[in-house]
């Protein structure tokens, strides 16, 4: 039983050391823009990328749902609603990030 479940805990361990050492990274990063008093990001983004992004933001939800018929269970409320929520959020990031003009003014 404890060998099944350290078999079990390892993919988690991995993936909490990929996010411990990104959150060091992270750390590092804000203490030297701290320090240099730089908290702006500039974002380069071209219509091109809002087009890719209308089209990541659409086919998520509908990957989503054809990886349900795929497996071979039964498409259910709790799948529509997952795949619901997936878009909601890709569409609210899309407009947090698309929303700024060139000067920085939220539009």
């Amino acid at each position: 039983m404890v060998v099944s479940f350290l078999k079990a805990f390892a993919p988690v361990m991995l993936i909490s050391g990929i996010l411990f050492f990104k959150l060091s990274r992270i750390k590092k990063r804000v203490t030297k823009s701290r320090q240099d008093s730089d908290f702006i990001i500039i974002l380069r983004l071209t219509y091109w990328d809002k087009i890719k992004s209308d089209i990541l933001a659409l086919l998520l939800p509908l990957l989503m749902s054809v990886l349900v018929l795929i497996s071979g269970r039964s498409y259910d409320s709790f799948d529509l609603m997952s795949a619901i929520v997936v878009y909601l959020i890709m569409i609210f990031w899309q407009k947090t990030i698309f929303a700024k003009t060139r000067d920085g003014n939220v539009v």
